[in-house]
């Protein structure tokens, strides 16, 4: 007798089958994935995307009512007659989502090659008929089969044996000639084996991945919801990639759903008749993914702090500005900044002011622009693309709101009500949503961007930069091969705890290159700290936990 039991190496399963001159396959769990933890999590995707609250259960209670009435056997189109009327309309949507299913590569090129030198027989129950599931094996690459066999069109299954009897006396294959394999322990297993087939109960693929994954499997136990699943699962699948290096592969797992999911917040969000202008360095990967998905216009724009004080109408809002407006335009001066300020007001002034001409030409002309960014307390890319645009209308979409600005027309991914904690990983975000270049010091006197000199911190990030913005793309890649005009929104607290899971000291290794890793602090780009959280960087954390707390404070105290 052949080995039986949980195959967990799939080369183990296709060498095993060459020995047969017979082999058989389940196809669902076997052959094919659903996008999902669960089979049954599609549909809570139909329910979530076509906003019809009670679908999921109500499918669920219809197949069950269905099975009975149809004694133990039932076709898709029964399970349709059966169900509560108002969701009769969501049928086709249903077979849309259910070509969302894929094989995995090496599945799919193992299967193919056996193909070609044995009698292959796909055996499966379910509702859907032969011909649509036809249709979808050849669509996910797999072809060459003998024959398929599915119980709802044979009113038999393979749970109670009769669907094996049935394929065994039309095909002339003696039990001891064939070998099944299969994930349902029951059906796949033992009730073939009681028939004297060969067969082999082979496990999942997803729980395969969550027992080495531990982590993953909390974050997914945490919260059963359909946008975790697909998240889980969708990282599944990246994980039978081979040859990727540990930033693409950090990128495409964490990056890629929070660019993903905060690209489809901009584009609901947005006035679809803005042009979009993305702030450097935050905007980079944005501006690459919005380019490669859309032929509206956009812009890639410099608007950081630093050049609010420069030429801005708010450059007295910043503490110190006196002291970078005399040392910008006079760099050779010495003394006290802030009585020459005082004395030369007329002549930094004119020179702000040909300086913002000459930034502004540059950008052209618009009537209606949407700001991205990630970050914001001050608004100051907003409101200094409102002085270089005065008459325009000019929106913000930001990613993490420090600072809910009644006065100042925005809209955040997430809007914070209380201080920034460690674990909110506003640096991590930042860094999967920046940009290959260093900060910029300066406009020069074609009104192009003056670069800093690139420091020992801000190597490291552009060293490596490359394969983080092409992890996150490909990430968007895959989703839309996957689920075509079908996605759900995933949402801020589902991307924040997927960033934990990342950041976990329960991970020491990839929590060791994240803290290696600097990030900026500080207007000037010149206080770095780890992108997450690191002991030596305790002081900087208290301390801007405590100026957190004092500026809350205060602000609820005026109210």
């Amino acid at each position: 007798m052949t080995k039986h039991g949980d195959i967990t190496d799939i080369r183990w399963l296709f060498t095993e089958a060459r020995k047969y001159k017979y082999i058989s396959f389940d196809i669902y769990d076997t052959l094919l994935l659903r996008p999902y933890v669960k089979p049954r999590d599609l549909f809570k995707h139909i329910e979530k995307f076509s906003n019809a609250p009670g679908f999921a259960k109500e499918r669920i209670r219809a197949e069950h009512l269905a099975r009975d009435k149809w004694s133990g056997e039932t076709t898709f189109a029964n399970i349709y007659e059966t169900i509560d009327p108002k969701y009769a309309h969501l049928k086709r949507t249903e077979l849309e989502f259910e070509m969302c299913a894929f094989c995995l590569p090496e599945v799919r090129d193992a299967f193919n090659a056996l193909c070609k030198k044995r009698e292959v027989y796909l055996i499966s129950d379910m509702y859907l008929p032969k011909r649509y599931l036809e249709h979808l094996l050849k669509l996910c690459g797999l072809e060459g089969y003998t024959d398929l066999y599915v119980s709802c069109e044979h009113n038999c299954n393979k749970h109670s044996g009769n669907l094996f009897k049935r394929m065994l006396a039309e095909k002339r294959i003696h039990p001891d000639e064939i070998i099944h394999f299969g994930d349902n322990k029951h059906s796949d297993y033992r009730v073939p084996r009681s028939l004297g087939i060969y067969c082999a109960n082979v496990r999942r693929p997803i729980d395969n991945y969550l027992r080495k994954h531990p982590l993953i499997h909390k974050f997914y136990l945490a919260n059963r919801s359909v946008e975790r699943s697909m998240i889980v699962s969708l990282d599944m699948i990246h994980s039978y990639e081979k040859g990727n290096d540990f930033w693409y592969d950090v990128a495409y797992r964490f990056g890629g759903p929070l660019l993903f999911d905060y690209m489809r917040f901009i584009e609901k969000n947005r006035d679809k008749d803005s042009t979009l202008f993305f702030v450097a360095r935050d905007g980079y990967n944005m501006k690459q993914y919005h380019d490669r998905n859309s032929f509206d216009e956009s812009l890639y724009i410099y608007a950081p702090r630093f050049l609010n004080i420069l030429i801005g109408s708010n450059y007295k809002s910043y503490k110190g500005y006196q002291e970078v407006l005399v040392n910008y335009f006079y760099p050779d001066f010495e003394g006290d900044p802030y009585t020459f300020f005082e004395e030369n007001k007329v002549e930094i002034k004119k020179k702000r002011k040909d300086l913002f001409n000459k930034y502004a030409k540059t950008l052209g002309e618009y009537d209606n622009i949407s700001i991205v960014d990630v970050t914001t307390m001050k608004y100051s890319s907003q409101k200094l693309i409102s002085d270089i645009f005065p008459d325009a209308k000019v929106e913000g979409l930001y990613y993490f709101i420090l600072n809910d600005d009644p006065n100042i027309e925005h809209k955040g991914y997430h809007t914070r009500d209380k201080t920034i904690k460690l674990w909110d990983n506003v640096n991590l975000t930042e860094f999967f949503l920046s940009s290959p270049e260093p900060p910029i010091v300066g406009i020069s006197s074609e009104g192009e961007p003056i670069f800093k000199d690139v420091c020992e911190e801000e190597r490291q990030r552009l060293d490596i930069y490359e394969h983080v913005t092409n992890g996150e793309l490909a990430y968007s890649d895959i989703v839309k091969d996957l689920f075509p005009d079908r996605m759900i929104d995933l949402g801020y607290k589902n991307i924040k705890a997927w960033l934990r899971v990342l950041a976990s000291p329960l991970s020491p290794k990839t929590r060791a290159a994240l803290a290696a890793m600097k990030w900026p602090v500080d207007a000037k780009h010149e206080k770095y700290v780890s992108m997450v959280y690191h002991p030596r960087d305790t002081w900087y954390h208290l301390t801007k936990t405590l100026t957190d707390a004092y500026y809350y404070l205060g602000k609820h105290l005026k109210k």
